[in-house]
């Protein structure tokens, strides 16, 4: 008894959307190595090649709308823990 072929599709769009969103997170630890503009390019590159694969390949935008979700929550973390750190500057004057 083996896999459906729907399944094995689901399961492998998913782990390649995981896959791409976790790239996404892996770039913003290297922001301060690799400069804001190679990371929002490479985010950029990755968007596309997850709109090419996931589109062709599964036939879903999936793995688009993750790696999105996962730059736009990286952004989201970078300024909350920007903000967190002026009120921490502050409070120690």
């Amino acid at each position: 008894m083996g896999f459906n072929e729907g399944v094995e599709m689901i399961f492998f769009d998913v782990a390649f959307s995981v896959f791409m969103a976790v790239l996404v997170g892996w770039l913003f630890d290297r922001r301060a190595v690799v400069g804001w503009f190679s990371v929002v390019m490479c985010s950029f590159v990755l968007a596309c090649l997850a709109l090419l694969v996931g589109g062709n390949m599964f036939h879903s935008f999936r793995a688009l709308v993750w790696v999105v979700g996962a730059f736009v929550l990286a952004l989201v973390l970078v300024g909350l823990k920007a903000v967190c750190a002026m009120w921490i500057a502050r409070s120690n004057r």
